[in-house]
Order: structure tokens, then C-alpha cells, then sequence
């Protein structure tokens, strides 16, 4: 409440209005209901009980949080220091800039931290990879579970759609109910004031909302919550510098307003086996210098992506798409080959870091 933008208490890891029963059509919170819940005087219980097993009066707590993440984060920060505090804990404030925060992270270099992750996509799969023990670059916590890494596996494996859901569900239930081996706080919402005759953008529950096709009558000015950090569609991370990125790049997919996948700088076919997406690129599609957006220059971006040099923190974004191979079978066909079907990668195709990048200029 103290946001007063929309945001709301969370229930569990997945949002509200991120993914729907593939059946019943019921959103996951609803399927699911709260795994997680405040109670005051449970948690004063636990306290008591940490401080005599630990042989303490006080337990003291370093709570790590970012200072250019926008104010949300920091009323955030401020208001679970009360909470703990009000429980028994000793909270120390340990405020960094996000790059100085993801790196702490990073390295263990801290005790309890505020982190937040934006869905890049509408399934759970986009929270659940984030807590498996082999994602190294996000679950930061080194949270490790051979049940929950098991059910996350065969959710992903199974091509039984309700198999698949029923498996995150049990899935979540093990991280936060069981283990704890995260806490989540609140689900975010936003504000925004928009001037009469302004219309066109097209809000997203995952991925990047999308401001391409905005209409004024006049110029239009867009506030953004926080700087843009980055440009490089390998290097950012942040939704303010993707939302950017969609104004004047393009993918070979986009998102509808009701957030289905549909051509932009390509059409697509599938295989009958389900394992080989073909794109077949515009050919009015040109860079800003002329020249024509090629295969090859979402063959260049998605190596880069995955290079050690740039060292992405989105480089993993190419085995969850499952692929095996991508190949510019000429300019305008692009081949991609994966392990397994993957009903995602048209929608993955529209997130920013798999756009593509003209080499000559990047170089």
C-alpha cells in the first residue's frame, strides 16, 4: 500500500494475469492461491527460537537494495527494514547502485537482498528457471533442491500441457512453502498519466510493453521511471532501456495487445515434428543506412549474445529457447533447429535481446 501505484502484496513467485491454465483457463494465482502470507506473530515464534538455538539476544541482518532502480525500491527496502525490525531483527541498510548490487550478488557478497525479476515472457517458466541450481547468473541465493530442480525439469520436458502446469505449481509450492529459499514480497504495478489523443501503446504482463506504434498530434513525450542504462540489446537487462530499444528496433516477432505473437520482420513456418522454426524476413526490411536486415544479422547477434566477451547476463536466453542450430540458409531465410518442440520461441523472438545487429556498425 505504501507504493500507491497499483503494486500489490505477493501470493507466490508468479504474478497475477501472467499465465492461464491451459484447460480451465484460470490464471496460476487463482489455480494455485497464496503460498505466502505475513503473520507477525509466527515469524516473533521463529525469531525467538533462531536467537536460543544461536545462543543470541539479537539477530542482525545486512539487507542489500539498489539506489537507481526507481523510489519503488526503496520504499520497499525501507518498509521490509520495519517489518523485520518489528519482529526482532537488526536491520542494516546497505544501499548500491544496481551494477554494485548484481555484482555482490554475484559473488555472495551479502546477506539478505532485495532483488526484483520482470516476466520476459507469459509462462512460468520465466520465474521458475530463475531457482534452479545450474542458473548461476540469477539464482544468486544458491538455493539448491533435487525436488524442486526435478519438477522444473519435467515441467519443461513434458509435452502434456496440463502435466506441465500441474508441475509448477508443485514446483512453487517447494521453493516458498517448503524451503523458503525466497521470500516474495510484492508484485509490482505502475502508474502512468497519458494526455488526451495520445493512444497506441500496448501494455504488456510480460516482456516489454510496446510504444512503436504510440500516436499524438503532435510530438510525444514519454517519462520514463528511471535513466536509460544501456542500448546494447546484449548488455541491458533493464525495462526502461528495453522499452527504448522498441522504438527503433524490431524483432522477428512481436507481441498483439493481448500479448500473442505475430509477424514483424518476419513470418515463420514449423516443421511437422515441431523441432524446425524457418523465418522467412521481409524484404522491405532495411536498416537506417539502407542496407537489408539479413539472416545473417541474427546469426552475429545471437553469437554475440553468448560470447564470453560481452559475458550477457541474457546469454541463457538461447537455451531456454531450445536451440540446437541457427543458420542463415540465405539472406532472408533464417533456420532455427531445436532439441525439443517449443510452442514459446515465436514469443521469445519478440524480447529484445534476440533482435538483430548489423555487424558493420557494431564493429
Amino acid at each position: 500500500k505504501s507504493l500507491n501505484d497499483g503494486s500489490i502484496a505477493a501470493e507466490g513467485i508468479i504474478p497475477f494475469a501472467l499465465a492461464s491454465n491451459p484447460v480451465t483457463g484460470a490464471d496460476f494465482r487463482d489455480d494455485q492461491g497464496p503460498v505466502v502470507a505475513y503473520d507477525e506473530a509466527k515469524a516473533k515464534e521463529f525469531y525467538a527460537a533462531a536467537c536460543e538455538e544461536l545462543g543470541k539476544k539479537e539477530i542482525s541482518i545486512d539487507l542489500l537494495y539498489g539506489t537507481n532502480e526507481g523510489d519503488a525500491v526503496i520504499k520497499c527496502a525501507e518498509q521490509v527494514a520495519y517489518y523485520l525490525e518489528e519482529v526482532g531483527f537488526s536491520v542494516n541498510l546497505v544501499a548500491k547502485q544496481k551494477k554494485e548490487r548484481l555484482d555482490l550478488m554475484k559473488t555472495g557478497d551479502y546477506e539478505v537482498s532485495l532483488t526484483r525479476w520482470g516476466p520476459d515472457y507469459g509462462d512460468p517458466q520465466t520465474y521458475m528457471d530463475l531457482y534452479v541450481s545450474t542458473n548461476l547468473d540469477n539464482n544468486s541465493g544458491r538455493y539448491n533442491s533435487e525436488v524442486y530442480d526435478k519438477l522444473v525439469a519435467e515441467a519443461e520436458e513434458t509435452t502434456d500441457t496440463t502435466e506441465r502446469w500441474n508441475k509448477f505449481l508443485e514446483a512453487e509450492k517447494v521453493i516458498v512453502q517448503e524451503d523458503a529459499g525466497i521470500v516474495p514480497v510484492f508484485q509490482a504495478g505502475n502508474a502512468m498519466i497519458m494526455r488526451p489523443g495520445v493512444s497506441g501503446i500496448e501494455f504488456h504482463s510480460a516482456a516489454v510493453d510496446n510504444y512503436r506504434h504510440l500516436v499524438g498530434k503532435d510530438a510525444v513525450t514519454v517519462v520514463t521511471a528511471t535513466d536509460i542504462i544501456d542500448l546494447d540489446t546484449c548488455v541491458a537487462t533493464d525495462g526502461t532501456s528495453f522499452i527504448a530499444m522498441t522504438q527503433y528496433l524490431a524483432g522477428l516477432t512481436e507481441l498483439d495487445p493481448d500479448g500473442n505473437p505475430i509477424p514483424d520482420l518476419a513470418t515463420w513456418d514449423l516443421s511437422d515434428d515441431g523441432l524446425t522454426y524457418t523465418f522467412h524476413i521481409r524484404e522491405d526490411a532495411n536498416w537506417s543506412n539502407g542496407t537489408p536486415v539479413t539472416a545473417a544479422d541474427f546469426v552475429y547477434a545471437w553469437d554475440r549474445l553468448q560470447s564470453e566477451e560481452i559475458a550477457s547476463e541474457y546469454s541463457w536466453w538461447i537455451d531456454i529457447c531450445l536451440m540446437d542450430s541457427y543458420t542463415a540458409e540465405d539472406d532472408k531465410t533464417l533456420v532455427v533447429k531445436m532439441s525439443r518442440p517449443n510452442a514459446l520461441l515465436p514469443s521469445l523472438m519478440a524480447f529484445p535481446v534476440t533482435f538483430p545487429i548489423n555487424q558493420e556498425f557494431c564493429e
